[in-house]
């Protein structure tokens, strides 16, 4: 094997490898958490905060995660409480 066939073999193995490294990357969503003491998810300041999520082209589930989590009206199971 002469050294240019050499170089050009490893060349085109390090390009498929690359090649390979990159279409296994996955696109991660990121994760919004919604703290709050009694409200639901239906309530009106979550719709509102929902919707201009929203307008702003945040689709929950598809580019965004929304995550709500709620100390049902007991302030001390929110952190920091105590």
């Amino acid at each position: 094997m002469t050294r240019r066939s050499f170089a050009f073999a490893l060349a085109l193995s390090l390009s498929v490898a690359v090649t390979h490294a990159l279409a296994e990357q996955t696109t991660r969503i990121p994760i919004v958490g919604y703290l709050f003491l009694a409200a639901s998810q239906n309530d009106p300041l979550v719709m509102a905060w929902r919707q201009g999520l929203r307008d702003l082209g945040y689709v929950d589930g598809q580019n965004i995660k929304l995550e709500f989590r709620s100390a049902q009206g007991q302030p001390e199971r929110l952190p920091g409480s105590r």
